[in-house]
């Protein structure tokens, strides 16, 4: 009786604790989500608005340095002076505008990583309350394999073993091949390569294929546990492999 009613305060409790973090990670992930637009269509907003400032700018500069030449009979002075005073001012009018809009935007940025910062902290709340690491971790070991219900652990010992048996054996085979030709050389040598790079079995590796008439190589290569027939182009030698 004593564990019934301990199971059933253990599971209001974790109940109460994931309404809890659901209902504040929610508000919190809204009010981000919320702030990201803002904060985008501001931006969209100031280069609209850089770019009307250019597009008009350019326009209105036309025309007041075209009177001014009138004006001015043509006075090269005045045109210049003109010109230097109105970029001047184009870029004072950009200058304005950008730090508007970057007062505007300051706030809601700090706002925007303020609530960053709480929602990692929640997160790793609920992670600690809800003992997330330990659980996760004990349930990837147990979960290995392909049909996921082995030990990870016990996994990795067996294909330490492999290991350990696939060098024993090419150990074995080092020492048969002293007086042996290169291309058994370059197999045992393949073979090594495949064990270091993980794969599983010595003779499921990649071999090269040398024709024994001319002893060249044409960039064919086969499979050492598939059967092959192949005739070398220089020489018309056939091979097959069983």
């Amino acid at each position: 009786m004593l564990a019934r009613i301990v199971n059933l305060v253990s599971r209001k409790s974790n109940k109460n604790i994931v309404e809890k973090y659901t209902e504040d990670l929610s508000q919190i992930t809204a009010e981000i989500h919320n702030l990201d637009k803002v904060l985008q269509r501001r931006e969209k907003n100031l280069a609209s608005l850089q770019s009307k400032i250019n597009y008009y700018g350019l326009a209105i500069g036309i025309f007041i340095l075209s009177y001014v030449h009138w004006y001015s009979f043509g006075n090269i002075l005045y045109v210049s002076l003109a010109a230097l005073i109105y970029v001047g001012f184009l870029v004072f009018i950009k200058w304005i505008t950008y730090r508007i809009w970057h007062l505007l935007t300051t706030q809601k940025t700090k706002k925007l990583s303020k609530l960053k910062a709480i929602h990692a902290k929640k997160l790793n709340q609920l992670k600690t309350e809800t003992r997330f690491n330990e659980t996760n971790s004990i349930i990837k070991r147990f979960t290995s394999g392909n049909d996921e219900n082995d030990d990870q652990m016990l996994l990795l010992d067996e294909e330490l073993v492999n290991k350990q048996n696939q060098l024993t054996l090419l150990k074995e085979e080092l020492s048969k091949l002293q007086n042996s030709n290169k291309v058994e050389k370059d197999a045992w040598f393949d073979k090594v390569l495949n064990v270091i790079a993980g794969g599983n079995e010595q003779n499921n590796v990649i071999k090269p294929i040398i024709c024994e008439k001319c002893q060249k190589h044409t960039g064919a290569y086969k499979l050492a546990n598939k059967s092959l027939t192949y005739i070398c182009p220089q020489c018309n030698w056939k091979y097959e492999s069983k």
